[in-house]
This record gives structure tokens, sequence and C-alpha cells, in this order.
């Protein structure tokens, strides 16, 4: 048996052989799972009221309802959830009209305990929750700019105002209006350089703070634009 060090997957087995049902709930459970069984597509149903399941087992030889028929449902009705057939059918029309119905995965009895509990870390892995993308926050009254949790960056006046523009303007601004701001800040337009900066290149706090800016999410003026807000007028 592995170790289950990260969270419970919540498992929902949907199979009427009582034994099989049993042995497979034990075996699972043993694997740090979290099983609740049901034994045709009423009892899931009930099952799912009360609590939703992370992963599906389902056989397809069910009573009342067909198997097929509770994979298209569950797949329009509970879109997250991930659905792993567990059957006896074996043949590949079978196959592809689970795959077609929505099933992840399709496995045929008898599958091996250990495959099957792979094939569920294997389904509740990709559920795991995406990371948060990167984020630059421009503070315009301390003049820095923060990416992440990275300590801020101190930026000049200049930079400042520049990299404000462009987040007012989603990175889409006249020349006129860059050259006027650099002419006032003392950059000479011709030459391409301010306050003696090497090679005509202004200075910066970051390679990436120009372009990033951009797309800031988040601007704090005295309280101003913040994340999910909206941009000052």
């Amino acid at each position: 048996m592995m170790p289950n060090t990260q969270a419970k997957a919540a498992v929902l087995l949907v199979e009427d052989n009582y034994r099989l049902s049993e042995e497979l709930n034990l075996y699972l459970t043993e694997e740090g799972f979290d099983v609740r069984c049901a034994d045709c597509g009423e009892a899931m149903d009930q099952a799912l009221k009360k609590r939703t399941a992370d992963v599906l087992i389902l056989d397809l030889n069910l009573p009342e309802e067909d198997g097929i028929s509770i994979v298209k449902r569950i797949r329009t009705s509970l879109p997250a959830m991930r659905i792993l057939i567990l059957t006896a059918r074996t043949l590949s029309a079978d196959k592809v009209m689970g795959y077609e119905s929505g099933a992840d995965v399709y496995m045929t009895k008898p599958a091996r305990p250990a495959e099957l509990a792979a094939a569920i870390r294997n389904l509740y892995g990709r559920m795991a929750p995406t990371p948060a993308h990167d984020r630059w926050v421009l503070n315009t009254k301390q003049m820095t700019l923060q990416f992440n949790k990275l300590p801020p960056i101190a930026l000049t006046h200049m930079e400042n105002e520049l990299l404000k523009i462009l987040a007012l303007n989603q990175g889409s601004v006249h020349s006129e209006t860059i050259q006027t701001l650099l002419i006032d800040e003392g950059l000479d337009s011709e030459e391409g350089s301010a306050h003696g900066a090497p090679g005509g290149r202004l200075p910066t706090k970051h390679e990436d703070a120009p372009r990033a800016i951009a797309g800031c999410e988040e601007w704090k003026e005295g309280g101003g634009w913040g994340a999910g807000g909206e941009k000052p007028r």
C-alpha cells in the first residue's frame, strides 16, 4: 500500500455486485481514498445529493439505468467529475461508446486493484488547482513595482510616470506622449541619453517591467485600482 500524504480523493463506486463492491471499498479505503458505494443510478444520485465526489467508478451493467446513460448525464450535470468505467464489457465498440459518452478511463474486469488505485490517483491529480499566474503591482504613490511576492522595486520619478501611462493605456501609447515625458525629465530625445545613461538606454529596474506592466493587474495609488477593481479614469 502506498502512503497517502495528500488530501483524500472522494470516490463514489457504483457497482451492483455486492462482493466486488465490498472488496474494492476495503482496498481503496486502505489506499487512502474516501470511498462510498452505490448499487444503481438512483442510489448514486442520492449519494451525490448529500456530497459530491471527485472520481466516479461506474459499472455499465447496472439495474434500471444503463451505465452509458449515467455517464452522459453526469458529464453534463457535473462536468468536473472524473469518470472511470469498470465493466465486463470488453468489445472495442463498447470502449468507443464509453469514451464518446464522456468517460475519462475505461477499464475491464477483472482489473488489478493496484492498477485501479493508480488510475484514480492519476485522475485526481489532474484536478489539482492551477497555480496562480504571475502578478505585477504598480504602486504609484510609493513609486514601487512588485513582481509576485518578491521585494518591491524602487522606481525613479520618470520610470514611475512611464509605467503609469503604460498601465493606464494597456501598453498602447502615442510616441509623442512618451517623448514629452522624457524631455520633461531631462532626456535628450535626439541623442537618446538621460543623465549619462550609457548607450542611450533608459534606466530600468527590471528587464521585463515595461512589457509586463501593460497587463498590470493591480495599481495602488492611495487605495485606487486594486485586484478585481477598475482602472482609474
